[in-house]
């Protein structure tokens, strides 16, 4: 009697608290068919491989800023399928810049299949010492005019397209270290972290790490196989975001798009 009346069921003690409401995880659904949908041919979602943030993947050493920024820059364009497009790096910091300092998601020009001219890429070198951070933001410069090339997604609202930038990042890869930048904790002591060294992100880390669930559901890609890669904070809420997102409805079709 004592077990009936006090389950879990009557009180709702061991469900977790889903991670987004349920429509921003509808919105992020949504706009991964999207992205499935225009980006199926040219960037198969079974083509990409979950880009993490060590050696392996972003081997080499560089002896400057903009070395090290240049060796992350190529990588990221091999992992997302853009080694074809020419890119010059642009110093955010240096005084000729200005031309391209505002170059956020919401300040780039369309640009070509593969642009006529090198591309600039922003890049901070104030995130060097934070490579997650700077893999986020140079990709930044990549997905945008990436996502320029295709039709604005029917509902789009103003205001979201950054969004669908940094989702773009995800689903070519990039979710691990778009999560783990996408909020930076400056502690108590000014000393222990840089606000300059944060990058502009637009997705909210709890928004992030559920688009790095859909990703990985899609895949196929086990749960250890990305927590470790993960801040530590983050890993319980990737859980709770992988529960409440096998919950959805919505989630079926994207999985039987696959399947087919």
């Amino acid at each position: 009697m004592f077990t009936k009346l006090f389950s879990s069921e009557s009180f709702g003690l061991f469900s977790p608290k889903p991670l987004l409401e349920q429509d921003s995880a509808l919105w992020l659904c949504q706009q991964f068919a999207w992205l499935m949908q225009q980006f199926g041919t040219d960037h198969p979602l079974h083509q990409a491989e979950l880009v993490l943030p060590n050696n392996d993947y972003f081997p080499g050493k560089a002896d400057s800023h903009r070395g090290m920024a240049q060796l992350l820059l190529e990588r990221i364009k091999q992992y997302s399928g853009l080694q074809h497009w020419p890119t010059e790096l642009v110093n955010l910091r240096a005084p000729t810049a200005n031309a391209v300092s505002d170059q956020s998601p919401t300040a780039a020009q369309p640009s070509e299949s593969v642009p006529a001219s090198a591309l600039p890429v922003a890049f901070d070198p104030a995130q060097v010492n934070d490579p997650q951070a700077l893999i986020s933001s140079l990709l930044q410069g990549l997905t945008h005019p990436l996502l320029l090339q295709r039709p604005t997604p029917v509902g789009l609202q103003q205001g979201q397209w950054p969004l669908l930038v940094e989702l773009l990042g995800i689903y070519l890869g990039f979710g691990i270290p778009i999560t783990n930048s996408a909020f930076a904790f400056a502690g108590g002591c000014g000393s222990c972290a840089s606000r300059a060294a944060q990058r502009q992100a637009y997705l909210s880390q709890d928004e992030a790490l559920f688009a790095l669930v859909i990703f990985c559901e899609l895949k196929g890609i086990g749960c250890g196989q990305v927590t470790t890669h993960l801040k530590p904070h983050l890993k319980p809420f990737y859980k709770r975001a992988r529960q409440q997102l096998l919950a959805m409805d919505e989630f079926q079709p994207l999985l039987q798009k696959i399947a087919s």
